[in-house]
Parts: structure tokens; sequence; C-alpha cells
């Protein structure tokens, strides 16, 4: 689950605080967390009437994870490695879609700090 709220500050940055968090788990093998609260800037720049919109940014804040591996037919051999501290993410993805709701596919990869990359989508609503 993310949470992320920004303000557009000038016509082409944007600056943003998130939190997010989840969990995952395999089918034989182990488990993990993540937990991330950070802030950042993006730069933006729209085609012709804003319909589709490009952004590239970068986000510092404070990261967790923690992963758990276990074996299938001995739970008792179960190794498990944690992070946590300072996190410096980039960010770049699409901004599409009308004024008040917005489609934001993108990807991310951690600069420092836990070791993280993802692509991401998310569901934009401006008020």
């Amino acid at each position: 689950l993310t949470v992320e709220v920004g303000e557009r500050v000038t016509d082409h940055l944007v600056v943003h605080v998130e939190g997010l968090g989840g969990s995952d788990g395999e089918l034989f093998g182990g488990s993990g967390q993540y937990a991330a609260a950070t802030a950042g800037i993006d730069a933006t720049t729209c085609a012709q009437r804003e319909k589709v919109c490009a952004y590239a940014g970068f986000s510092a804040g404070y990261a967790y994870s923690k992963y758990t591996e276990s074996d299938w037919f001995d739970a008792d051999d179960a190794m498990s490695s944690s992070s946590q501290g300072a996190t410096g993410l980039l960010r770049a993805g699409f901004d599409i879609g009308g004024k008040h709701v917005r489609w934001r596919p993108g990807i991310e990869a951690s600069l420092f700090g836990p070791s993280q990359a993802a692509l991401t989508q998310s569901i934009a609503f401006a008020f």
C-alpha cells in the first residue's frame, strides 16, 4: 500500500511526500516486509492539453526491510536478513488522464539504503 501527496510548486516542479508498506510470501520459500517514508521533488513535462505527461525525480527518507528465507522441508533452518536506514530513490514514469483522475505507471530504484527496484502503478485523484 502506498499513499502519496504532492503539490505543484511551478509549472514543471512537484514536491511530494510518500508512505508505503507491504509484505510478500513465496510458496516454497520465505517472506518479507518493507516500509518507507520519503519526500522529494519531480520534474514534469506534458504534451498538449496535459492528457499525457512524463515525470522524473528523486526522493529521500527512511526505509526498513526484512526477509526471512525458509526451507519448505525444514522450518527450523530459516535465515533472516534485515536492513534499515536512510534511503534515496530515483523515480520516473508517466501521468496519463484527465483533470481529476489520472493513471501513473512508473519505475523506482534505490540509490542508497535498503535495496529495492519496483515497477509502480497508481491512480491519482486531483481536487
